[in-house]
This record gives C-alpha cells, sequence and structure tokens, in this order.
C-alpha cells in the first residue's frame, strides 16, 4: 500500500464529524483541531508502516547494497498493491538468498555479495603463498615477523546472481549483473506473484 492509499483512507474530512445519529455536527472552531488530530494520526500510522516495512528485515543482517534492493522491492510490492508483509527471506550458503511470499509461491534468488579481498604474503621463489590474511595489516605484521618479499591483493570476488521464473516452468538467470540490472528486473517477479495469484 502506498502512502497516498493511507492519506485518502486515514484522513478524516470535516463533512465526516457529521453525525448520522442526530448529534450535533461539529462546529466551525472544532475543524482545526479535527485537521490537526487527523493529520497527527496519519503521520503516526505513517510511521507505524515504515517500522512494519523494517520488521520485515529485522532477522537478515543485510548489506547497504541488499537493503537498496530490497527497499525497490518493496515499493514494488506497494505500487502494484501486493502485500509486503508476506515477503519471506531466507539467507542460504555463500550469501544467496530466497525469496518468497507466502503462502503463494518461491519468487526468486538473489546475491549481491563480494566477498572481501585477501592479502597473500608471497616469497619471489614460490609460486605458492605463505599465508594469506584477510587484512593488510595482518599480512604486513607476519611478512615482517616471519618473512616474505611482497603482499599480493587478490580482489573479492563478485558473486552478484539474479533468479526468476517465467510461468511455471522457465526459470531465468542474470549472472554478474548490476545492482541496477536487478532492480531493473524487479518487474519480472512482481509479474510471477500476480501470475501466482491468477494460478489455482
Amino acid at each position: 500500500m502506498g502512502l497516498n492509499h493511507f492519506f485518502k483512507k486515514l484522513f478524516i474530512s470535516p463533512k465526516d464529524g457529521l453525525s448520522h445519529s442526530g448529534e450535533k455536527p461539529i462546529t466551525d472552531e472544532e475543524i482545526p483541531n479535527l485537521v490537526q488530530s487527523s493529520l497527527e494520526k496519519t503521520l503516526r500510522l505513517e510511521d507505524e508502516h515504515k517500522a512494519g516495512l523494517r520488521d520485515i528485515f529485522k532477522d537478515h543482517d543485510l548489506s547497504e547494497i541488499e537493503k537498496e534492493f530490497f527497499s525497490a522491492l518493496l515499493l514494488a510490492l506497494e505500487e502494484n498493491k501486493l502485500n509486503p508483509s508476506l515477503l519471506r527471506l531466507e539467507r542460504i550458503g555463500g550469501g544467496t538468498i530466497n525469496v518468497s511470499y507466502v503462502p503463494l509461491c518461491f519468487v526468486g534468488k538473489i546475491n549481491l555479495t563480494i566477498t572481501p579481498d585477501k592479502y597473500a604474503v608471497m616469497k619471489e621463489d614460490h609460486k605458492r603463498a605463505l599465508r594469506v590474511f584477510g587484512t593488510i595489516e595482518e599480512a604486513n605484521t607476519y611478512m615482517s615477523e616471519k618473512g616474505g618479499d611482497r603482499v599480493e591483493v587478490r580482489p573479492g570476488e563478485n558473486r552478484h546472481y539474479m533468479q526468476y521464473s517465467r510461468g511455471l516452468q522457465s526459470i531465468k538467470h542474470l549472472n554478474n549483473p548490476t545492482l541496477q540490472e536487478c532492480i531493473d528486473t524487479i518487474p519480472r517477479w512482481i509479474a510471477f506473484i500476480k501470475y501466482c495469484k491468477r494460478t489455482p
């Protein structure tokens, strides 16, 4: 549900204050208080709505890039009148996240991780590293204490991947996509959820 929906649904028109059961209508002096009260209620419920969306991800340690992707997904769900609270995430091996829209369907997979750089302490006459570290500081400390000629940087591996379905039988894959390419593919997830809603 978009914020416009909340405002339309929750904002109380002064005319709504008129009672149909014989009570006195509100006075002109009461209208500003009623409008202020309605606005406060709307803003409070909007904050609760945002908190509710955050709750969807509270059990997941998401990276900034993952948060950006899933924020775009939540927005797309709302824009398509789909319930974001039905979204379920399950992190599996290698940073991949399974995404489901319960109880309807498994939506797809997404992986937006890049493994950290590694730092290998090398000797000139060896092809293999003496030792590999997670930080340059650890590698330099080892080299100063135990020997070695240089530190070789081994860049992290880009594991970006996205899976989506077309119908019930066809599964498509994006290998090494950019974040924007993943966001641009969200409509395929939305279309599949809608397809599942139509399919008995």
